[in-house]
């Protein structure tokens, strides 16, 4: 009796563990052979089993997660946030806009003389255009993948500090003014032309450099140079956009900055104002027949400004101290025309003697950055120049003084929304 109901007990556990682990079909689908081998296999032996499987698996996916873990904390204190070694701060990069073969062929001859005379410091240059340059270094600073150095036109460094990525520009080592130039007064003294005036269009931030002049001789001599600018965009800045729209069909000319530049060297255009690059395009072309005329002007500057988050200010520093000395800033303006001369050479006097390469025209050149000035640094800056661009454009074919006045007030809405 004992022995019937020990076996009715063992016959009763092997069901219900047969039952308990009996592999699912879908859709009348026969046993894989996993399931029947696993069948084959004693109930409790197949119950430890799966539980040591069970245990293994979740033993493997926390070595897994902790190996991840490991791996992102050793990337993270190995690396900077531009993804260089925090160690490395012997290697520089500078991100810069003389992207144009012979500029960045110069800048790259003084870096190789920085480095020979700085053994184990590596300067690694990045070329920018104009076009889209500043949204680049815009989303580098976003990325936390920006440079060591960038090189800036003074109209775009109050952006760039309002912003804080810039490191303390109350530091004058963290920041230096490396060249100034500027728009000068051109006349052509070949002969007749074709055209009185070159007036300049559809090209952004040199629609003001080259028209801003003629509205200060216009009668608005304070506009731009004050801030808030939308205060002197009054019945003075009216008067002086119907001078220059007088002047625009008067037999000028309208057209993009290289376009008039090639005109005038043709003899085409009796005044222009251009960059000091038109010395160098006439010597090439053997044309002398022109002169510079020095009148005030807009004074701009090459910055070059360290970044906040650079692992390697102290050599950065250094390195734009370097660079922006007298001796070698100098030797930039020589071998590139469009540069001007360097920060320290404010005068014509301190300029003539200092390059082989000045003579009439530099010196004029030179003259014309003495009379002129910086226009006000604020962060809104390149907000507002398009606005004024497009109302200097608008103006030239603007059919009476009062629609000059409409436009006028147009803009200055604008301005304002922007000034708040």
């Amino acid at each position: 009796m004992a022995r019937r109901t020990e076996a009715k007990i063992k016959d009763r556990r092997h069901r219900l563990h047969s039952s308990r682990f009996q592999p699912c079909r879908h859709n009348g689908e026969e046993e894989t052979r996993t399931a029947k081998a696993t069948r084959s296999v004693h109930p409790e032996r197949r119950y430890t089993t799966m539980r040591w499987w069970l245990v293994v698996r979740r033993l493997s996916s926390v070595v897994y997660r902790l190996s991840l873990v490991v791996c992102c904390v050793w990337f993270v204190v190995g690396c900077t946030n531009d993804g260089r070694p925090t160690t490395d701060d012997r290697r520089l990069r500078m991100w810069h806009f003389w992207s144009e073969p012979a500029q960045d062929s110069a800048l790259r001859s003084l870096v190789e003389i920085y480095e020979r005379e700085h053994p184990g410091v590596s300067i690694e240059l990045t070329p920018l255009n104009w076009a889209d340059g500043k949204s680049k270094l815009q989303m580098a600073f976003n990325a936390g993948t920006q440079p060591d150095i960038i090189h800036l036109g003074q109209d775009w460094e109050a952006e760039f500090r309002d912003a804080g990525v810039l490191a303390d520009t109350s530091d004058a080592n963290a920041r230096r003014l490396w060249v100034v130039n500027a728009r000068a007064l051109v006349e052509w003294t070949g002969g007749p032309t074709t055209y009185t005036l070159g007036l300049c269009t559809s090209d952004p931030h040199n629609v003001i450099k080259r028209c801003l002049p003629l509205i200060w001789q216009g009668g608005a001599p304070d506009f731009y140079r004050r801030l808030p600018i939308s205060a002197d965009m009054d019945e003075r800045l009216v008067h002086a956009l119907w001078s220059l729209r007088n002047r625009a069909v008067n037999n000028a000319i309208i057209e993009p900055s290289r376009q008039l530049d090639e005109r005038f060297l043709n003899g085409e255009i009796k005044q222009l104002y251009t960059g000091m690059w038109i010395i160098d395009m006439a010597a090439a072309r053997n044309i002398t027949s022109f002169r510079v005329i020095p009148t005030p002007s807009i004074k701009n500057g090459d910055v070059l400004a360290i970044t906040a988050r650079s692992a390697a200010n102290t050599n950065a520093q250094r390195f734009i101290a370097w660079l922006a000395a007298a001796p070698q800033a100098r030797a930039f303006c020589d071998a590139v025309s469009d540069a001007g001369f360097a920060a320290g050479d404010t005068t014509a006097g301190q300029t003539a003697g200092l390059s082989p390469r000045l003579h009439a025209h530099h010196t004029a050149f030179a003259q014309t950055v003495a009379l002129s000035s910086f226009l006000p640094s604020t962060p809104i800056m390149l907000s507002v120049e398009p606005i004024i661009e497009q109302l200097i454009e608008r103006s030239y074919h603007a059919p009476s003084k009062d629609a000059i006045r409409k436009m006028v007030a147009e803009a200055k809405r604008k301005v304002e929304d922007v000034e708040r």
